[in-house]
């Protein structure tokens, strides 16, 4: 969703949107678009560099950047059109981020938490916890989105928490012996991209316990 821009849709309670049979009929005038649209491209000479308002980084540039490149060829209002555009969804943004609106997805939430409720001694994080131990302490540290108090799902089990990390993050479990006694669990230091990415770990150290995220 960072890379899109969003359109939001609202339902019809009152009945009064006319019926149409959308996908009836469109073919010729698709094709039509389709062909002028790939004889602009073919002729057009896009710029190189394009100016956009202060604040439109990273996500939000590769959302702009093309698009004002075309509004600058385009002329006209359609550049400054743009700006404004880009400028207004930063700032909703912003607005979103300051009034605590997270929609993230599940294995986001996952990453963060499994930072907040990793085993620490002194100042570090212990280098392995065994899978079924982190499973525990993320249904303990936030029961509305892992544990007991989950509205449409059983709580986490270590067999889901292990596919989302493998699937979203390449981060799966080993073995080692420890005490004479076979342990599969995870490695810490396996966690240090994803947790660096999302900006919950700079230089390693670690203080006390992040508070839970919430279920979406």
């Amino acid at each position: 969703m960072t890379r899109s821009l969003t359109v939001h849709l609202l339902p019809d309670v009152n009945g009064t949107a006319e019926e149409s049979d959308w996908e009836a009929g469109i073919e010729d005038d698709a094709g039509e678009l389709r062909d002028q649209i790939a004889a602009w491209a073919s002729s057009a000479t896009l710029a190189k560099t394009e100016v956009l308002p202060a604040g439109i980084t990273g996500r939000l540039r590769e959302v702009w950047r093309p698009l004002q490149r075309v509004a600058d060829v385009i002329g006209g209002d359609w550049p400054e059109r743009c700006r404004v555009l880009a400028q207004r969804h930063r700032e909703n943004l912003t607005a979103l981020r300051d009034d605590g609106v997270r929609q993230e997805r599940p294995h986001m939430l996952l990453i963060r938490d499994l930072y907040g409720i990793w085993p620490v001694e002194g100042t570090e994080h212990v280098p392995f916890v065994q899978a079924p131990d982190l499973a525990e302490l993320l249904r303990k540290h936030s029961p509305d989105l892992w544990g007991e108090a989950q509205r449409e799902r059983d709580p986490l089990t270590v067999q889901r928490m292990g596919r989302m990390l493998a699937h979203n993050f390449n981060i799966t479990t080993e073995r080692r012996r420890h005490d004479g006694v076979q342990e599969r669990g995870y490695y810490e230091h396996r966690f240090h991209p994803a947790w660096r990415a999302i900006g919950v770990l700079h230089d390693g150290t670690v203080f006390g316990v992040m508070e839970p995220s919430q279920a979406a």
